[in-house]
């Protein structure tokens, strides 16, 4: 095997090496020639004896979609297979569009040595297929070179019966050229009379693959048709499958010509012989044909003499009477059927006899249990019956007779529509339930106010039509959907079906089903599709952008903290570094809650700490929080509070969310120097719309906290989806906004929990929004907030951007305080071993409650700090067991919790902590938490 040339585009060497060592490894023997610009890839492509190429979709001077068109341009045959770190579904699709063989991932560079034997088999085969047709192009020339000299009319045909070829000798005798000749138009040389022998002939033999052979009259060139005869042969490809026909054509004129006239005079001789013949025959013959006459026809005859003897009867009376000629000719049919004597027939037949006159009567004949129609004619030697077995009619009259009753029931049970009518849209009677359809009365359709064509939309009459004309050859026409146009003007969907009557079937029997309800169902079924279809592109799209809200923080603090690492910075980069791992650590911290806050929401479980709140400190706290976003973009802060808004009962902590995130997504979206009004205000009762202005109908005093930007604005179409879950106005991965569309649900959800309302306006693009938050006022009463027995003193204040962060944990001193902290996870655990050491504490750590059982011996703590997920071995809270040990002193003790929610905080209270701190833990948070409980001070 040849060494393999590769040619690989690549701008990072550490990836060539890596793509070389999988080549080696791979049992590859090749030569590998790595460039970085398009110059050299050019260059290279130009100069070098290319096998396959290696390119990396993304490159600093031009792309691997550049590459791909320099290749196709100067060596379209080599195959190019993209190897990228990301590479899209829509990308590699677009690629494979383009040109290229094949994309393999960097992270999945095993396929690359089977992608790369993969694309070489497929361009050696495809090498062999233009070998192996240019062989048989060679071929084929040699065979038409060899037809066009031979002395006889040779032509070909294809498996679809058709002609492909005739040779030069064909052409000549017909006088056409090759295009006239090909695919039907052979057939035209043909004599009109011989071609349907001809073509049956050819069928035949095409179907069971045989040889033929046939004589047929062909025109020549001057317009003589000549006597020739076809022999065809079944044509096969090496391969043994079949490829068509080729057969050749004799002209032998002169031969038929001759021997048409000896078949004509032979022909003329027989033809005296059998007028002879014949003519010997005429009389003996005359008998025969009567017989055969009165055998043929339908009717059963029987022939009596003047004592009622037979003396004749045919084959259908013998069938009908169950008797044949020997047992009836000679016999009398009172001899025979005695009970005859007593039937209408006899009757009749004795009186056809005596008056000599022609009798016809119906009678039903219990003796054959059929009822027979009779005629009878008498003469001078006796009387001829002519007797019809009518059963089958009178069961079909019975039979109609039902039917009509089923119908006339039918339509008077008006369980469907049913009307009479005809072909040219008129309707001579319908049933109530299709007048109730069409919404018209009988009067009108008696006046000829009503025919089904008027009332028919226009772009149904094609579909009419189509049924007429199916019904008018079966009968019947498959039932269709089509609508009728009421009085009002509104629609009725239908589902028609009808027959044909008559012999030339315009009238009609039309049977119309209401499918108002199956419509409505289907719209149903059609918006729950949109809608869930709908649910699936919002999750998708979520799940992309949660990818990248996820991805974002975790580069930079990952990045940082590598270099932190294995690199020693100066103090104002190591400031940056940490700075940069704390800000995206909280990013993702605020991430997570949104998301807990959502899945309670989703499951019904969150719940509010409801207490009197203060809205105006609550506003004032969102926008400190955001002081920082603030002044980065130098955004203008315009407040107006009104000082009697006064308190409200809520949830404290949810409103700041609230007001936090209308306020982070008006900075967000407001450009750099834009303005941002915060207003607060009371709102008296008002007057429910539609309702009198007595004080019961009276709408409840509010407060009105209103967030309005100057910034990109809300496009129309969205605004109806602002409070949706996931929803965004720009959902691509290009968008300039993180988030994941989760904060303006979470606000309409805080808010309608609180009893008030949201709402947004905005004038369009680039018009600015403005949120408006009502939240009622109720009297205040007491103080509604929750309350646990034995609850500390303690309680951290919570800000969606909580931080304690900063000096006061570099001057907090823990000397001479015993902590122990029990967590089940080690990283944790080191971390909170680290901050109370870096202050003096004495620290004692376990992962477990048996653990720390043990260790309350060892330290004698002063300050306990739990996870609350530990438990002891039993299943029971640690807590309680830990002050047992300690002779039940009331040592203090601090809760940690993955989660941040008021179900938490009511647990680790319930169960005898003093505080509750929710993970991620922050450091200066945690020393002031611990140094409050000890009973210390902290030196800020």
């Amino acid at each position: 095997m040849k060494t393999l040339n590769i040619l690989l585009v690549e701008d990072s060497p550490l990836d060539a090496e890596l793509i070389e060592a999988y080549l080696m490894d791979g049992g590859l023997d090749f030569s590998l020639l790595c460039v970085e610009t398009r110059e050299d890839f050019a260059v290279a492509l130009e100069k070098q004896c290319v096998d396959i190429i290696l390119a990396d979709y993304m490159l600093p001077c031009f792309n691997g979609i550049a590459a791909l068109e320099i290749a196709r341009a100067t060596c379209p045959g080599v195959p190019f297979i993209f190897v990228s770190a990301t590479l899209g579904e829509e990308v590699a699709i677009e690629t494979l569009k383009s040109g290229a063989t094949d994309y393999v991932l960097k992270r999945r560079l095993t396929r690359l040595v089977p992608s790369i034997e993969r694309a070489l088999r497929e361009v050696k085969e495809r090498l062999a297929r233009k070998a192996a047709q240019a062989q048989r192009q060679e071929s084929e020339a040699r065979f038409r070179m060899m037809a066009d000299t031979a002395p006889v009319m040779i032509w070909m045909s294809d498996i679809d019966r058709l002609g492909d070829y005739f040779n030069k000798v064909w052409l000549e005798f017909t006088g056409k050229t090759l295009a006239q000749e090909i695919g039907i138009g052979w057939m035209e040389s043909l004599h009109p009379d011989d071609l349907p022998k001809y073509m049956d002939v050819y069928r035949r033999a095409f179907d069971a693959r045989s040889e033929y052979r046939i004589e047929y009259r062909l025109r020549r060139y001057d317009g003589e048709y000549r006597w020739v005869v076809s022999t065809g042969v079944p044509l096969y490809r090496p391969d043994r499958t079949f490829a068509g026909y080729i057969g050749s054509c004799i002209d032998i004129s002169d031969r038929q010509l001759a021997e048409e006239e000896r078949v004509m005079a032979l022909s003329r001789e027989q033809a005296a012989r059998k007028q002879a013949e014949e003519t010997a025959q005429a009389l003996l013959s005359a008998n025969a044909r009567i017989t055969n006459i009165l055998e043929s026809i339908t009717d059963a005859f029987v022939a009596f003499d003047l004592n009622w003897n037979y003396t004749y009867i045919n084959h259908k009376a013998m069938e009908l009477l169950g008797k044949s000629q020997v047992e009836l000719i000679g016999k009398n049919i009172r001899d025979i059927f005695p009970k005859v004597v007593d039937l209408q027939c006899y009757e009749m037949a004795t009186q056809a006899l005596a008056e000599k006159v022609t009798v016809e009567y119906e009678e039903f004949v219990p003796l054959l249990n059929k009822w027979l129609e009779v005629r009878f004619y008498p003469s001078d030697s006796g009387l001829s019956a002519y007797i019809q077995d009518v059963s089958d009619s009178k069961q079909a009259e019975a039979a109609l007779k039902a039917s009509q009753e089923k119908l006339r029931m039918l339509a008077e049970s008006n369980l469907i529509g049913i009307l009479f009518g005809d072909v040219d849209g008129g309707i001579s009677e319908a049933n109530d339930e299709f007048l109730r359809l069409v919404g018209y009365t009988r009067e009108q359709l008696q006046r000829g106010e009503l025919r089904w064509i008027d009332i028919t939309p226009p772009e149904y009459l094609r579909l009419d039509e189509i049924g007429i004309a199916e019904a008018k050859a079966e009968g019947v026409c498959t039932p269709y959907e089509k609508e009728y146009i009421r009085p009002d003007g509104s629609r009725i969907p239908v589902l028609v079906g009808y027959i044909l009557l008559g012999e030339k079937r315009q009238e009609s029997v039309a049977f119309i089903l209401d499918l108002t309800v199956r419509k409505e169902l289907e719209k149903e079924l059609h918006d729950r599709a949109e809608e869930l279809a709908r649910a699936n592109r919002i999750k998708d799209e979520f799940l992309g952008t949660l990818s990248h809200e996820l991805r974002t923080p975790l580069n930079a603090m990952l990045g940082w903290a590598q270099l932190l690492r294995y690199r020693k910075f100066d103090e104002k980069t190591t400031v940056k570094a940490l700075e940069t791992i704390d800000r995206n650590t909280r990013s993702l911290g605020t991430l997570i809650e949104d998301l807990l806050d959502v899945s309670q929401i989703m499951t019904g479980q969150l719940s509010l700490n409801l207490r009197w709140v203060d809205l105006i400190s609550t506003v004032e706290g969102a926008i400190e929080t955001l002081a920082p976003a603030i002044g980065a973009k130098n955004i203008e802060i315009v407040t107006d509070f009104d000082s009697s808004a006064g308190r409200i009962f809520g949830d404290s902590g949810r409103l700041q969310q609230v007001v936090w995130n209308l306020l982070s997504n008006a900075i967000k979206f407001t450009p750099d120097g834009g303005q941002v009004r915060v207003g607060l205000h009371k709102v008296e009762r008002t007057s429910i719309p539609g309702q009198s202005a007595c004080g019961e109908n009276l709408s409840p005093p509010s407060v009105e906290i209103e967030v309005s930007d100057t910034g990109q604005g809300i496009r129309a179409e969205f605004l109806p989806h602002v409070f949706e879950r996931f929803s965004q106005a720009d959902s691509s991965a290009t968008r300039s906004y993180n988030g994941l569309g989760l904060g303006l649900a979470l606000v309409r959800h805080f808010v309608e929990m609180h009893g008030g309302t949201v709402q947004v306006e905005s004038a369009g693009q680039g018009q600015g929004a403005s949120f408006f938050v009502r939240l009622p006022i109720k009297q205040q009463e007491g103080d509604g907030g929750f309350s646990v027995a034995g609850a500390g003193e303690f309680v951290v204040r919570e800000t969606p951007a909580r931080s304690l962060m900063n000096e006061s944990f570099v001057s907090s001193n823990l000397s001479g305080v015993r902590v122990l902290v029990v967590d089940g996870d080690g990283d944790s655990l080191d971390f909170a071993r680290t901050v109370f050491e870096d202050c003096g504490a004495e620290v004692e750590t376990a992962v477990s409650g048996m653990e720390a059982l043990e260790a309350i011996s060892r330290l004698n703590p002063d300050v306990l700090a739990i996870d609350l997920g530990i438990e002891t071995a039993d299943g029971e809270s640690l807590l309680p067991q830990v002050r047992e040990r300690m002779a039940h002193r009331e040592i203090p003790a601090v809760a940690f919790t993955t989660y941040g929610r008021v179900e938490e905080r009511v647990r680790a209270l319930r169960q005898g902590f003093q505080i509750h701190v929710p993970k991620p833990l922050d450091a200066g948070e945690l020393v002031a938490v611990v140094a409050s409980l000890a009973a210390r001070a902290i030196d800020f």
